[in-house]
């Protein structure tokens, strides 16, 4: 399936080659557009004026540098006949990025994130983090030493069939997760992660149901879990074989990438907008703490009718 048909890859200096890598193959595989950018912080207004010439100075050779090392780094890929070109951006990376996208409706942003020598110290940098939490399309985070090709993929989902928009994003999830692995021919995992609900109304002391009936309940609870997995997966077009279904019992923001990390999963492909579940970890104080424990790269997806709070360019 030919998903992405105009992609924004987000290329620095330091980390950007693996996620360049990443968009050409990927520009190849649709025969899409592609544009390299790379963000330069605009100029402070104090250093425009006659006062610091040397600073504008070295401004402006910094831009100039920058547009012409985009240049030679695409030229291979124009004379084999990709339609890339590249540009220079201005201002905070994240904004500019969102604001090129609203511009130029781009269907996808890849970019890079730090990576360091410990699994600990794994993080993800500020301006992708800010990219997953408010730009419109779908962000592909990509692991600084990430290989070319993705050996095991996982699709991470929230079942609700009472929830259309929640519905619609697990669709929008295995439609991609399912694309690349057939792209890649990796392994393809979905998963859902269920919480012991039942266990956290015990916790608060106010029952005093037997532990035996505790373990029915939550025998109960995963049958649940497992139906309402199986009944969104029927609903979901995959060949036969393609891909493995698993539960993970717990705060979805640890088994994930326990998962991850256990089964070697090159990349995970989530949503990143909700009110409940994995995707709603996402949103707000524990987006760090998932995002610093996913030891491989990260492809996120929005829901129908997200809105960014960035406002397009004047």
């Amino acid at each position: 399936m030919k998903r992405f048909k105009n992609i924004l890859c987000h290329y620095t200096k330091t980390d950007g080659t693996a996620a360049l890598d990443r968009a050409v193959r990927l520009a190849r595989e649709n025969r899409a557009k592609l544009t390299v950018v790379e963000v330069i912080h605009a100029l402070p207004r104090k250093y425009g004026s006659e006062k610091a010439p040397a600073i504008k100075e070295l401004y402006d050779k910094t831009l100039t540098g920058s547009q012409n090392h985009l240049e030679q780094i695409i030229k291979p890929w124009r004379k084999r006949g990709i339609r890339v070109r590249c540009k220079v951006l201005k201002g905070v990376p994240f904004v500019e990025i969102i604001r090129k996208v609203l511009c130029d409706k781009h269907d996808l942003v890849i970019t890079a994130v730090e990576t360091r020598k410990k699994f600990k110290e794994m993080v993800f940098g500020t301006t992708a983090v800010r990219l997953i939490r408010k730009c419109p399309c779908p962000v592909w985070a990509i692991k600084s030493t990430q290989t070319k090709s993705f050996r095991r993929i996982i699709a991470a989902v929230d079942p609700d069939p009472e929830d259309a928009g929640k519905t619609a994003l697990n669709k929008k999830i295995i439609e991609l997760a399912s694309s690349l692995a057939e792209i890649e021919k990796s392994e393809l995992e979905v998963v859902h992660c269920w919480s012991k609900y039942p266990e956290l109304l015990l916790g608060f002391g106010y029952s005093d149901i037997p532990p035996t009936q505790v373990n029915c309940i939550l025998r109960d609870a995963k049958k649940l879990h497992k139906k309402l997995l199986d009944e969104f997966m029927n609903t979901i077009s995959l060949r036969r074989g393609h891909c493995q279904q698993k539960l993970l019992a717990g705060d979805p923001g640890i088994q994930i990438p326990k998962m991850a990390k256990r089964e070697k999963a090159d990349l995970i492909v989530m949503g990143t907008v909700c009110r409940v579940g994995i995707p709603g970890l996402l949103i707000g104080n524990t987006t760090e703490k998932v995002l610093d424990l996913v030891n491989c790269s990260l492809l996120t997806v929005k829901p129908d009718g997200f809105v960014t709070p960035i406002k397009p360019s004047k």
